[in-house]
């Protein structure tokens, strides 16, 4: 459960490219905090800003404060939406406000909007337009204004029409929410850049939040905005299909405004590899953090992996190898898989020989099926199944992956489409994973065959794993996900085959089994589970769309 507010107020600012102005800006909030008699907390957001930002966000946590002060930092840009959303999410406050880093809101205006959320209003925005509002500018950027109020204007009367019909001012950078309906709106954001304000507003009037609109003092300084008006509003335009799509397709939790339980598979790959491999997954299984594991059969220590995972009575699923080590058939009886030392061929060449049909469906029929039946024999009932580099993907091994998964009944597979734009690691690896027909739901539910949101991709081979799963974990919108982990214990000397994995296991084992990796997933509001308890009730309805998030289903469907 997430734990209860510690702070009256959470104030979180995104900063991105402040550098010349942000000493100014903190000094100024500073001002007013620190004559205030609530406790405060002052979140600042840093986008993966390039210039000296976070070097000065950092100076000045170290001060002392009579109010506390933390810096978040994304390791990669999430846009003003999703450092607004992270922030949201890892506040503590039981009012959350959030504004511009320029602040042409000046910090006293903030008053305004936790007045209002104490009066008993859940969302309280400020409106530019509100007939209280007032502008303070030079009279040189009369011209950027009437620019900037025409493209304003013209968007909010669209969205007047469309999605919300009684909203003067989306757009304006100054939002309060209540803890419930702050924790209920971010969890659920899809939308990370400037018109992550219409979606947070759509649902709120969905669900029933009460939102009031306050007048404000807006300080218009020269060149205040990096927004291009006109090229933003047609961006928004776009964006605000996108969020009608999404709710007729049924991907918002809107029929109460009880916060969605969002369940979450910690998932550790290669279980059997090594001796220190297999020791890494048992303690993070045993201790909870990680809740399912995937078995590699064809190495010396898969026996080893299949009796603790016996014993234990762990959630384990089949990890379909044919690129790593020997297989479990004679070579000579899978000829097309093998180079001529008898190991299989490393991923690029098996991915060239496949897109040339060279590979054998026969030869991998035989290979799968003696790994299957040494799987079997270990009296593991596997609960899903993946592929080590992803092969039960690729032409020839997905038909047959497919029919194995069918005829045993196994209930899930992983589709390892992990959501992202372009500034998101690993691009090429994305896209090529989502193009490939055997990374098409529609392929596996031919068979009947589940999947569920895939995370995991991007942060494999991070530098600051802590950061990164933190940022990737608070963009997670679906109610059920997977995230694909690789803990293990190096020991030296120990042979693993000519395995190419170029994360660190030691430290991603040392993450999961830390106290703030516990602390991280409950504060952003995850519930672990397996894949045996999403099982639980039998096969999920399979949905017919090719969605980010698959499962049609409500929160209290899912097995507990």
């Amino acid at each position: 459960m997430r734990q209860g507010p510690h702070f009256d107020i959470s104030l979180i600012v995104p900063v991105y490219g402040a550098e010349a102005s942000l000493r100014r800006v903190l000094a100024a909030i500073d001002a007013d905090l620190s004559r205030s008699d609530e406790t405060w907390e002052l979140l600042l957001v840093v986008d993966a800003s390039p210039d000296m930002s976070e070097k000065i966000c950092h100076e000045f946590a170290k001060l002392p404060h009579p109010y506390t002060v933390r810096v978040l930092s994304n390791e990669w840009n999430l846009g003003k939406g999703g450092s607004v959303k992270r922030g949201m999410l890892e506040a503590r406050g039981q009012y959350r406000v959030f504004t511009d880093c320029d602040l042409a809101y000046p910090i006293s205006e903030v008053r305004k909007i936790i007045k209002s959320l104490r009066e008993g209003c859940d969302v309280v925005i400020a409106s530019r337009v509100h007939e209280g509002s007032r502008y303070v500018m030079s009279p040189n950027d009369f011209h950027y204004l009437y620019t900037r109020h025409l493209a304003s204007r013209i968007f909010n009367w669209v969205v007047n029409r469309i999605t919300l019909p009684h909203c003067s001012d989306t757009q304006a950078g100054l939002k309060g929410f209540t803890a419930k309906a702050a924790e209920f709106l971010f969890s659920q954001q899809r939308l990370t850049g400037f018109s992550f304000d219409v979606e947070l507003l759509y649902l709120a009037h969905r669900v029933g939040f009460s939102i009031k609109e306050i007048p404000i003092l807006f300080y218009y300084r020269e060149e205040q905005s990096t927004v291009d008006f006109f090229a933003d509003a047609l961006r928004l335009m776009r964006d605000l299909f996108r969020i009608l799509y999404w709710a007729i397709s049924g991907n918002y939790f809107t029929r109460s405004q009880s916060l969605p339980v969002r369940k979450l598979v910690v998932h550790a790959d290669d279980f059997g590899l090594s001796e220190g491999i297999n020791e890494g997954i048992v303690s993070a299984m045993k201790k909870g953090v990680v809740t399912s594991t995937s078995l590699l059969v064809n190495f010396p220590n898969s026996l080893e992996a299949m009796e603790l995972a016996q014993k234990n009575s762990f959630d384990v699923g089949w990890h379909v190898n044919l690129t790593l080590g020997k297989p479990i058939s004679p070579p000579e009886k899978v000829p097309s898989l093998v180079r001529p030392d008898g190991t299989f061929y490393p991923l690029k060449l098996f991915l060239r020989r496949a897109f040339l049909r060279q590979i054998s469906e026969k030869d991998v029929a035989e290979e799968l099926q003696a790994q299957w039946k040494l799987f079997s024999k270990a009296d593991l009932e596997p609960t899903h199944v993946d592929g080590h580099q992803h092969v039960h993907l690729f032409p020839v091994v997905r038909d047959v992956v497919r029919d194995i998964v069918h005829q045993k009944k196994i209930p899930f597979v992983r589709i390892p489409h992990e959501q992202g734009g372009i500034g998101t690691p690993r691009l090429l690896t994305r896209c090529f994973l989502k193009i490939l027909k055997g990374g098409k739901r529609s392929f596996w539910q031919q068979g009947e065959i589940q999947s569920i949101s895939f995370f995991g991709l991007s942060v494999a081979f991070s530098g600051n794993l802590f950061d990164s799963w933190k940022s990737l974990l608070c963009r997670i919108q679906a109610p059920v996900a997977e995230v694909m982990v690789h803990p293990g214990r190096m020991k030296s000397g120990e042979n693993l085959y000519g395995d190419d994995f170029k994360g660190d296991r030691e430290k991603e084992w040392q993450l999961l089994m830390s106290p703030e990796w516990q602390s991280m997933i409950h504060a952003i509001g995850f519930q672990s589970v397996s894949f045996r308890d999403l099982a639980g009730r039998g096969y999920w309805p399979i949905a017919e769309k090719e969605e980010e998030v698959l499962l049609s289903i409500e929160p209290d469907q899912i097995a507990s």
